[in-house]
């Protein structure tokens, strides 16, 4: 997944889990690297995250945060398709770089599966 274009993809743990909380599954690089590697025999699930008061409160903030430098269209939940959201324009990644403050680990955002942002552009 790292050789074709998610850098921040986890490796296993000592049972064989992934902890995906910091790659944004719905990203089209995620999609593409998923579908490249399927050939392989590789594949992706996320495991549902589990969101905790503090993790939804950082989300709002994020959001917020985003909406107001730039990105108005930015949703309190996860970054779907349909949230007209194009994280790789300049626009949004200048607000991420500003806004990333509001996340609760290393590229992460704290809204549930599928809903985190690229920690670097196209990630």
């Amino acid at each position: 997944m790292r050789t074709h274009g998610v850098p921040t993809f986890p490796d296993p743990s000592g049972t064989g889990q992934l902890d995906l909380s910091g790659v944004n599954p719905q990203s089209p690089a995620f999609q593409a690297a998923a579908n490249d590697c399927k050939s392989d025999g590789v594949r992706a699930t996320p495991k549902p995250i589990t969101q905790t008061p503090q993790m939804q409160a950082a989300a709002l903030k994020l959001a917020s945060c985003m909406r107001s430098h730039g990105v108005p269209n930015y949703p309190d939940g996860p970054i779907t398709r349909s949230s007209g959201i194009n994280e790789s324009s300049p626009a949004f990644q200048r607000a991420f770089q500003t806004c990333r403050t509001y996340m609760s680990g290393p590229g992460e955002v704290p809204t549930g599966p599928g809903s985190q942002v690229p920690a670097t552009p196209g990630g």
